[in-house]
């Protein structure tokens, strides 16, 4: 997956979370996570959640992926 995939696919994700119930939000991969973890509570009933779900899954995993690929580039 392309840096451009997941650009759009953030973007995705903003328009769908507008409306949602997002503590402490400051658009970090932080609060993908606590989505993730804690989104369910207040918005599981909310139009695209089961939609934004996916792609902030996607976009961590993708983050996770590139993280770990840079720890190993500096040894």
């Amino acid at each position: 997956m392309s840096i451009f995939e997941i650009l759009r696919l953030r973007s995705e994700w903003e328009n769908n979370a507008q409306d949602f119930k997002l503590s402490n939000y400051n658009g970090t991969i932080d609060n993908l996570n606590n989505f993730i973890e804690n989104g369910v509570k207040d918005n599981r009933f909310r139009k695209n959640f089961n939609e934004s779900l996916k792609i902030a899954k996607t976009i961590v995993e993708y983050y996770g992926s590139m993280e770990s690929i840079s720890k190993r580039l500096e040894r």
